[in-house]
């Protein structure tokens, strides 16, 4: 009988098995701090590594011109970055998509899509597009955030869509945090709920048929 360096468990010495007492105990390691940090520093310096690290710098790299700020910074031409902070990035986006209908939370339960540009987070929603498009109504998702507070703490809310310079929240449901969301809200807003949307709906059923949402592009 012998113990096991690994788990100090008395075994049977086997072929194979002379010093541990299974191939888990065998095959497994335990490295120290010192250990992992001699590796490291091995791994950094190899050839492999610093002839990589090289390439890289010197075929991916280029200077680009922020979009937004139009100072210069660096990035990489595989994955490259459009403008040079999260801050610009997001002013960006919402400059492109001004005219295409808007970014969406994408948080409802919904059957969420795109159509014309516009992107739908419901089918309610969905419905609502439709009757002011096809009867030529301006409508234009709404991109703006507005600061509110609930719990005394700071919240962004985003109004659904603009009809006329007028906000409307396609909303199915209620919670203390969206009264809150709707009392200080600085703006003329209709709240359309179950009962409001249904001429909408009855609309879209009525001229596209039961399965209107099929609409949404692929």
């Amino acid at each position: 009988m012998k113990e096991c360096k690994k788990c100090k468990k008395v075994f049977l010495p086997s072929n194979g098995l002379i010093n541990y007492c299974c191939l888990q105990c065998r095959n497994s390691r335990t490295w120290t701090e010192q250990d992992k940090l001699k590796k490291s520093k091995s791994a950094k310096s190899s050839q492999k590594c610093l002839y990589a690290r090289e390439k890289r710098s010197i075929e991916t790299k280029m200077t680009v011109v922020c979009p937004v700020c139009k100072n210069n910074f660096t990035t990489y031409k595989q994955n490259a970055k459009k403008t040079c902070s999260r801050k610009c990035y997001i002013f960006h986006s919402k400059e492109l998509n001004k005219n295409t209908g808007g970014y969406r939370k994408g948080s409802g339960i919904g059957k969420k899509g795109r159509y014309k540009g516009y992107w739908c987070d419901s089918s309610w929603e969905f419905a609502f597009l439709l009757y002011h498009i096809d009867n030529g109504m301006p409508i234009k998702r709404n991109t703006d955030k507005f600061l509110y507070y609930h719990n005394d703490k700071p919240h962004n809310y985003i109004p659904d869509f603009i009809v006329d310079d007028k906000f409307y929240e396609i909303k199915g449901y209620h919670s203390e945090q969206w009264e809150s969301k709707k009392k200080q809200f600085p703006h003329n807003i209709e709240i359309l709920g179950k009962k409001e949307i249904q001429f909408y709906i009855n609309y879209a059923i009525k001229t596209y048929g039961n399965n209107f949402i099929e609409m949404y592009e692929k």
